[in-house]
């Protein structure tokens, strides 16, 4: 029995496919590991199967009212919470720490509020950057309402310095 199995172990692992998942290496490295020969004594890594915390994952959501994405299960644990069936002992791990809901990822307005700033020093305003007519962006009205109000303010400073009488303002004022 034990030159058959030298003899098969040569057949097997002697194949220069090692990369391809439809090899015979694959098949037989399953093989050893299901039949339990000692697999790491034989020069392979065995790992070691995580336990399906699907129920756990559902249940925690449920208990912490957020989505599955939301909630994290510690994978050093993995065992301890494969455990937990039920609600009351999801909600005693969501106490110790092994179970967490993560935070919800906010929409970032960094970049808007430095691209503004850049605007406000006159940055990305050129010709290619608008869109709609002039008086579309700023009408005419509003810039006759500012340019009317700073020289309606300049003659009452006149006025009250008397550098101007009332007559000549009252005339002035309504242009």
């Amino acid at each position: 029995l034990g030159q058959r199995m030298k003899a098969l172990f040569f057949f097997f692992f002697s194949s220069r496919r090692r990369h391809t998942r439809s090899s015979l290496v694959s098949w037989a490295r399953r093989c050893v590991q299901e039949t339990g020969i000692n697999a790491e004594y034989m020069g392979y890594k065995v790992h070691k199967e995580m336990p399906n915390l699907r129920l756990q994952k559902r249940l925690a959501a449920s208990v912490l009212k957020c989505g599955q994405k939301r909630v994290w299960l510690d994978p050093n644990e993995a065992s301890e919470i494969a455990l937990a069936n039920s609600r009351k002992n999801i909600r005693k791990l969501f106490k110790d720490g092994l179970i967490i809901k993560r935070h919800i990822h906010l929409h970032s307005r960094s970049r808007v509020r430095r691209m503004k700033e850049a605007k406000r020093k006159g940055r990305h305003t050129g010709m290619g950057k608008r869109e709609g007519t002039i008086n579309a962006r700023i009408s005419y009205k509003v810039l006759w309402m500012r340019r009317i109000r700073i020289l309606r303010r300049l003659l009452r400073k006149y006025r009250e310095l008397k550098k101007i009488d009332k007559h000549l303002y009252l005339s002035l004022i309504h242009i």
